[in-house]
């Protein structure tokens, strides 16, 4: 679905970018670049933080070392990228996409990485409007600060990322791709009940949980067991690879050959596995076949206890007719993820299927958190 803004377009939950790069010899360029200033050992991977998710296992580290909270904002994740007079955003698939910074910004924000999301407001009085969310930072003017603090490495955003853009933080005014720049406001762990109870509501835009970072470590490449994910039960989420399925729609004479979406699949040691199966009601197979021609997509999940588990017979190559769905709870379609390129791997997975087990509500971080001091 396009939703028209004041400035940048977005289509189904995503924005529309200028055209990535494309050319083999200039990703591979700022590829190189990206992980120079990352100061990461390879130039292959996304050099971007990922988080986990919050579990009863690893609440007491959070009462007991220093974090600090904030939303968690329902975006899309980039990397800002500031080098040779040009910016990109870098998405988690590593592509790169031209970011239309001003020539004045370009020249005060040379080899700067900061980390971010484009989020899309709804701003009473204004309308829609398109912002880049900074929550950390890697590299700024050219100085790693990467191995800083959280509070130090946010204070040079403040500091010396957030000016050139000025008071409104508005860029690219009058084109296509006009949106604003902002920071992220983080708060202490002890105020999880006013993030919860008052900045939540308060937001521009879509949130799904809250985000804990420890304050006192660097900032770490890949998967992250101190930056914890919280999302309420019916936003727990797992990105899985949704497959198609060839059966009879019959065992009886007459049967004919038919494709559905019911197969998920995560990652494993960079191999595909089966995890398990999916039920999606016949309107929305008919939107996926004719969006995706049978080929597998990056579909983000949501366990729901209203929902139900597509459970196929034990018989191999059993028809459609004969699968059961049964009732008590299952994985539910949520949305595309057009900016993944793989699903979580089953290390994520399972931490989430742990989280909601878990069942952690907000009473649960109110009432252990309050009382840090």
């Amino acid at each position: 679905m396009l939703h028209q803004t004041t400035d940048m377009k977005w289509i189904d939950g995503s924005p529309c970018l200028p055209s990535k790069v494309t050319s083999d010899e200039k990703v591979d360029e700022l590829r190189a670049t990206c992980a120079r200033l990352a100061e990461a050992s390879t130039a292959s991977i996304f050099p971007g933080s990922q988080p986990v998710s919050l579990s009863r296992s690893n609440m007491g580290d959070i009462a007991s070392k220093q974090f600090l909270v904030c939303e968690k904002t329902d975006g899309v994740r980039f990397l800002l990228q500031v080098c040779g007079r040009e910016a990109y955003f870098v998405d988690r698939k590593y592509e790169f996409y031209p970011a239309p910074l001003d020539s004045q910004v370009l020249e005060r924000l040379e080899n700067t990485l900061v980390d971010g999301e484009l989020v899309l407001d709804d701003v009473p009085g204004e309308g829609s409007r398109t912002t880049f969310l900074i929550f950390d930072a890697i590299a700024v003017k050219g100085r790693f600060v990467g191995d800083l603090s959280l509070s130090d490495r946010l204070r040079a955003v403040r500091g010396e990322v957030m000016p050139p853009f000025g008071a409104t933080g508005r860029i690219a005014v009058g084109t296509d791709f006009e949106f604003t720049v902002g920071l992220k406001h983080m708060y202490r762990k002890q105020d999880v009940g006013l993030v919860l109870s008052a900045v939540l509501p308060a937001l521009f835009h879509e949130n799904d949980g809250l985000i804990f970072t420890r304050d006192d470590e660097p900032y770490k490449i890949g998967t992250c067991d101190f930056i914890l994910k919280w999302k309420p039960l019916h936003l727990n989420s797992v990105d899985f690879l949704l497959e198609v399925d060839f059966r009879k729609t019959a065992s009886e004479k007459g049967g004919v050959l038919e494709e559905r979406y019911c197969m998920l699949k995560c990652g494993n040691s960079g191999q595909m596995m089966s995890f398990g199966y999916i039920h999606i009601d016949p309107a929305m197979q008919a939107t996926f076949l004719k969006t995706y021609s049978s080929r597998p997509f990056i579909a983000e999940c949501v366990y729901d206890k209203e929902w139900f588990t597509l459970t196929p017979p034990p018989e191999a190559g059993a028809p459609w007719d004969s699968w059961n769905l049964v009732p008590g709870g299952g994985w539910r379609y949520l949305r595309p993820r057009p900016d993944k390129k793989m699903p979580n791997n089953i290390h994520t997975v399972n931490n989430v299927v742990d989280s909601i087990k878990a069942n952690i509500v907000e009473k649960d971080l109110t009432d252990i958190f309050a009382r840090v001091e």
